[in-house]
């Protein structure tokens, strides 16, 4: 880090570090810190099924829902410290401790790097990708074919979850920039958000937005969403963007697909009721066991923290009443 003063300049100047320099380069631009707390939710989403996948062992299986389970915990503490706020305002939440304002972001930012590095460090470790690089280098052909065909599919269930949390993500940010616009005077026709929409519907409803049959690169809905909402979040429109209850609870979804598998590896070892109280489990309860496999309190405390979301602090104005619930508005003095 001395020698690569790139780093330290972003570890010290950049909200993230590093990591969020990466980030906001290569995933998306994530500006609030609600913003990027759902954008640490999504990596988990994405990473949660190649830890389960990749899992060889009991002991592994433990290890890796262990790390799910704390990566929940540090989601739940952002998610409050996104409701608090640095400046004094009427709609900010006050709290009672440091642990979760708005002066601890950064810290609870760090821990939840740590704890998606070492989930996929584990992973890392149990693909044994040591054989795959001498493979490589060797030009064993024969050991490159069975590795394939150990590896293939788990790279289809990732680029799976990853095509739906493109969709997820999608329509987050199309369900503020859509609003806003409408209510922008000075809003054009020809937006990314217009685009994000039309391909969104297109995969909801199979109707094209243009006429004529669609190009190769036209009919890859995934990419071309995936670079419409790029645009989309960077306008005015829909730079305010957020995961809402819905969205959030789709990526769960997904981490709860894994969580199952790492679950399912545990009990497995498991020869009395003893023994499956031993289980860590990072997905809900476990139906065929629920005396002994309750579920995750961690999982079940982001799950409600979440249905409580209220319409971000970005937002210049508030939604109109009949957009917002009760429940989902923003607590105010006023």
């Amino acid at each position: 880090m001395l020698v690569a003063c790139g780093t330290v300049n972003d570890e010290t100047g950049y909200t993230g570090g590093a990591f969020g320099r990466l980030a906001d380069e290569r995933l998306f631009q994530a500006r609030s810190m609600a913003q990027r707390a759902d954008r640490y939710l999504m990596s988990l989403t994405l990473i949660a099924p190649i830890a389960a996948e990749l899992a060889q062992t009991e002991a592994e299986a433990k290890s890796m829902s262990i790390q799910i389970n704390k990566a929940y915990d540090i989601l739940g503490r952002m998610n409050e410290i996104s409701h608090s706020c640095v400046l004094q305002h009427t709609s900010c939440k006050s709290v009672d401790t440091p642990t979760n304002s708005a002066f601890a972001f950064e810290k609870n930012s760090y821990d939840m790097q740590r704890t998606l590095y070492a989930l996929a460090k584990q992973s890392s470790d149990a693909a044994d990708l040591d054989d795959l690089i001498d493979d490589i280098i060797d030009l064993d052909l024969a050991g490159l074919l069975n590795t394939g065909k150990r590896t293939f599919p788990i790279l289809r269930r990732v680029f799976a979850t990853y095509r739906d949390t493109v969709v997820t993500f999608g329509s987050a940010v199309y369900s503020v920039c859509s609003d806003q616009k409408r209510r922008d005077p000075d809003a054009t026709s020809s937006t990314d958000c217009d685009t994000l929409g039309a391909l969104l519907a297109q995969m909801s409803t199979g109707q094209i937005a243009k006429t004529g049959l669609l190009a190769e690169h036209e009919r890859r809905t995934i990419r071309a969403t995936l670079t419409a909402l790029d645009g989309a979040a960077l306008e005015r429109w829909g730079a305010n963007w957020h995961l809402q209850k819905s969205h959030a609870l789709g990526l769960v979804y997904h981490v709860d697909a894994a969580c199952i598998r790492l679950r399912a590896m545990q009990k497995l070892g498991a020869d009395d009721d003893e023994d499956l109280e031993e289980v860590i489990n990072c997905a809900g309860e476990d139906k065929l066991h629920k005396s002994q496999i309750k579920a995750s309190a961690k999982r079940s405390a982001y799950i409600a923290a979440i249905s409580k979301r209220a319409v971000p602090l970005l937002f210049a104005e508030p939604l109109e009443a009949t957009q917002v619930t009760e429940d989902d508005a923003p607590q105010t003095d006023g």
